[in-house]
């Protein structure tokens, strides 16, 4: 059985931040075929009620309900969750830490499933994925497929920075990552070149560990230098492509 036409598979760490922030409807606008695996239902309101935020967590917790009405609850099949333990031993077998079931199940499932993305808040997970490339044949399906909460937020700030950027630092202590880069600790706001250069940061140091599966976003202009992240490069570029 296959999900026609899904698009993209989020994984818990990242609908729940979403959620807490309020933003989910900016990351994922309508439209997009999204997916979350079936246990989220369970898992995300008992974390979204553990973490420390201003607003009441209830409001989270209602979010993550409403949101729940606009995506495909997933569950793998029997082949999908094989594929999956084969990835989990695999990678206790080479060492690499990071990679837990359900990141195996919604690696699957993109996989099998032709989704087009894995999104994911799990930098560890990314980076095991990339190292796994070489050892499980299948992984290949999932070659730069992989978008890090810094690519979706990078994204959604593009289409609608104010709303996205506000949100954001009325939770500051969701995130550490997207408060820095949004200077929500900074005594004044910063521009939004800054807020992008902040989140390409991130995103260059994710790539730098995980140079094949990290999606190849084009990165902004740093010092009038273009910084393209292509499919086949282990290290940032400067300067040396462009998009297109």
């Amino acid at each position: 059985m296959t999900s026609v036409g899904l698009s993209v598979a989020i994984d818990n760490d990242l609908v729940i931040k979403a959620c807490a922030y309020a933003i989910a409807g900016e990351l994922w606008p309508d439209g997009e075929r999204m997916g979350i695996l079936d246990q989220a239902r369970f898992v995300a309101p008992k974390r979204l009620k553990r973490l420390s935020l201003r607003r009441p967590v209830q409001d989270a917790v209602r979010d993550f309900e409403k949101f729940l009405d606009a995506v495909e609850l997933l569950n793998p099949t029997p082949a999908e969750v094989q594929l999956a333990a084969e990835l989990e031993a695999k990678a206790v077998e080479v060492g690499l830490g990071g990679l837990d079931t359900g990141e195996a199940q919604l690696t699957a499932i993109v996989v099998q499933r032709g989704a087009q993305w894995l999104e994911t808040g799990d930098k560890r997970a990314i980076a095991a994925l990339d190292g796994l490339l070489d050892a499980v044949g299948w992984l290949a399906g999932i070659h730069n497929r992989v978008r890090c909460l810094e690519q979706v937020a990078l994204e959604a700030f593009n289409r609608a920075p104010g709303p996205l950027a506000s949100r954001i630092c009325d939770e500051p202590e969701v995130d550490k990552a997207l408060s820095y880069s949004f200077g929500c600790f900074s005594s004044s706001p910063p521009s939004d070149t800054e807020i992008t250069e902040g989140l390409s940061s991130y995103i260059r140091s994710v790539r730098a560990s995980a140079p094949r599966t990290l999606w190849s976003s084009v990165l902004p202009e740093k010092d009038g230098v273009r910084l393209a992240e292509a499919r086949d490069q282990t290290n940032v570029e400067d300067g040396s492509r462009t998009s297109g």
